[in-house]
């Protein structure tokens, strides 16, 4: 499992990721500004994001960065809680334009700890040729 953040941030993940006996996890830095800092990561089968979309000028950055993380057959899974329509508007929009396609997870899916009427869970990946999956937004 790999954690990443800015890399001010990469020393407590990598203390929090010692901590855990059972996993092996390893902390990178990753700056969504830097191109060549995604692709040095390596793809993933899976990518989870949580309250990652909070400045709309680094919204296509983030998106750019998941899309060289992924696979074809990757699946991206981000907790969204809609904070304005211009920043849903840029989201949508550039996940549409790198490929991706994605529908909700629904409340029922989610652990109850996890269900809110806030914040939605959206499951993603990138469009194949011939096949769409039903793009769902707010």
């Amino acid at each position: 499992m790999t954690v990443t953040d800015v890399a001010a941030v990469v020393p407590a993940l990598s203390h929090n990721a010692a901590l855990n006996e059972k996993a092996r996890v390893k902390a990178h830095s990753l700056d969504w500004l830097d191109p060549a800092g995604s692709s040095s990561l390596g793809q993933f089968d899976v990518i989870l994001g949580a309250d990652i979309v909070w400045v709309n000028d680094l919204i296509r950055p983030m998106v750019r960065s998941m899309h060289a993380l992924c696979t074809p057959e990757s699946k991206v899974y981000f907790a969204y809680q809609s904070r304005s329509s211009s920043a849903d508007e840029i989201l949508f929009g550039t996940l549409r334009e790198y490929g991706f396609e994605w529908h909700v997870v629904p409340l029922e899916a989610l652990h109850p700890i996890f269900q809110s009427g806030k914040i939605a869970v959206y499951e993603m990946l990138l469009a194949k040729s011939g096949l769409s999956l039903e793009s769902t937004e707010l």
